[in-house]
């Protein structure tokens, strides 16, 4: 069995954005599985994010809250705590309207994802 080693994002502060242990254990070490749902979600990202940079960009709450809800689901297979918190924000920013701040969200959540790029593509 291959041994799952996270590269920390060099932009980063060293920690890691993706939690490995967790992560071997929602996929119950199978890294096989793990290279597929990584792939999955390496193509399915960018969309998210550029429906959520959409939303935020044309002050639409409803778009806002479905995107950053389909991200923070996503997140979850990744065990990415910091991130799912931040699209977690923007999720109830949408739901209750209150898009004020949201551009300051919006680009925390980029770098935690570009973050979290780095490191799934560390892993295929």
């Amino acid at each position: 069995m291959h041994e799952l080693r996270l590269t920390p994002c060099p932009d980063g502060d060293g920690s890691s954005s993706v939690d490995r242990d967790r992560l071997l254990m929602l996929v119950d070490n199978d890294l096989k599985l793990l290279g597929e749902i990584i792939d999955l979600f390496l193509e399915d990202a960018p969309g998210w994010l550029e429906s959520i940079r959409y939303a935020v960009s044309a002050e639409d709450g409803n778009a806002l809250r479905d995107g950053a809800h389909a991200l923070r689901g996503a997140l979850a297979n990744f065990a990415a705590d910091r991130a799912s918190r931040i699209a977690h924000g923007l999720e109830i920013r949408g739901r209750d309207g209150k898009l004020g701040g949201a551009s300051a969200e919006l680009e925390s959540l980029e770098r935690e994802m570009a973050a979290i790029s780095y490191e799934l593509k560390s892993l295929v």
